[in-house]
């Protein structure tokens, strides 16, 4: 049996340059960098939808995490006012970063704000990218040309290399 990453990872002829996948978009505005407030009853959803993909990544593999996601996206069906509830959902993590903080756990959380956006009807990109040199990986929510969790001078570093 292939290592659990053999099917997400490829091995590239040129090691130097990791090579895009296809989407997402070009960002252009963070949600996270916009004003905004979250009533206090979305904030703990936040905080408790943190804690418990922080679990589910200690407890599963990443693999099963993603297919896990990738399933409960294709289910979705509802629909909504998508951009008021990115900005909702972007205040409620910016709100939660102070009871939880967010140093480190940018897997977690962009799984954590992707859920509750999947919880209002609106389906959004999980984005994972990486950077050579040194080398660092990094996970993020977009949806369109919108960056929900992070901001653009942070995301604009990292080649998106899984896009789900």
């Amino acid at each position: 049996m292939p290592p659990p990453l053999a099917r997400l990872l490829h091995h590239l002829p040129d090691p130097g340059t990791p090579l895009p996948c296809p989407g997402p978009e070009r960002a252009r505005i963070s949600l996270a960098a916009e004003g905004g407030s979250a009533s206090p009853a979305t904030v703990v959803q936040m905080v408790a939808r943190r804690l418990t993909s922080r679990a589910a990544l200690r407890l599963w593999s990443l693999e099963r995490v993603i297919a896990r996601w990738r399933a409960r996206k294709t289910c979705s069906t509802r629909g909504g006012d998508a951009d008021a509830m990115a900005k909702r959902v972007a205040s409620a993590y910016r709100a939660s970063t102070l009871i939880l903080g967010s140093h480190d756990h940018c897997l977690p959380d962009s799984l954590a704000v992707a859920s509750q956006l999947l919880r209002y009807g609106v389906r959004a990109e999980l984005v994972l990218g990486v950077k050579l040199d040194p080398f660092q990986a990094h996970c993020w929510v977009q949806m369109g040309d919108a960056v929900v969790n992070d901001s653009l001078d942070a995301t604009r570093l990292f080649t998106p290399v899984l896009v789900v």
